[in-house]
């Protein structure tokens, strides 16, 4: 399956779910929908963010190709686009829920939709843009952090092979010579 069809499917199943719920009337969505999903607010938030989420994710896979070595343009591409088609779209399904349904028209359901789409397109934004580098360069301290911790290893064995002399490998504390069974050395004068 390709990159761009992969990402047009969440954008649909959105816009399948959400295009019944905005346009049927609320006695209808009452008989069959849980209490707690009646808000209205709540279904505006919520489903303006998935839909703002999913195009943004669909419109990076289309530009994907356009801006293939044009990193941060294609960012600021896709940002626009996203903010500029979700803001359309919160004012539109406003207008066409009033007019094509027996729902009345609601400004405070433009400012949650345009909330929710905000809150969409920053998510998917800080999910695919900020936090890989924020891993990056948690990573990258780990990295130093355990290279410093290995380089006092190797220190502290040096450390510990020079204090070994000769005269203690012929005393019998050489680690090759030590009985296995027992952490002390063997004493070889023993029979």
């Amino acid at each position: 399956m390709q990159p761009t069809t992969q990402a047009a499917i969440p954008l649909t199943v959105t816009i399948l779910v959400m295009l019944p719920l905005g346009l049927l009337p609320n006695a209808v969505l009452a008989t069959w929908m849980p209490p707690f999903l009646r808000n209205d607010k709540l279904l505006h938030f919520t489903f303006f963010g998935l839909f703002s989420s999913s195009g943004i994710h669909l419109l990076d896979a289309l530009l994907e190709a356009p801006f293939a070595r044009m990193r941060r343009k294609k960012e600021k591409a896709v940002f626009l686009c996203a903010a500029v088609l979700s803001l359309g779209a919160d004012v539109v399904s406003e207008f066409a829920q009033a007019l094509l349904s027996s729902r009345s028209f609601d400004s405070i359901d433009i400012m949650f939709n345009i909330l929710g789409s905000g809150i969409g397109i920053g998510a998917w934004c800080a999910w695919q843009w900020y936090i890989p580098g924020v891993v990056a360069a948690i990573r990258k301290r780990w990295r130093k952090v355990l290279a410093e911790r290995r380089a006092k290893i190797r220190g502290v064995r040096r450390t510990l092979s020079a204090t070994f002399d000769s005269a203690d490998l012929e005393l019998g504390l050489n680690p090759d010579r030590w009985d296995t069974s027992s952490s002390a050395p063997r004493d070889e004068w023993e029979l």
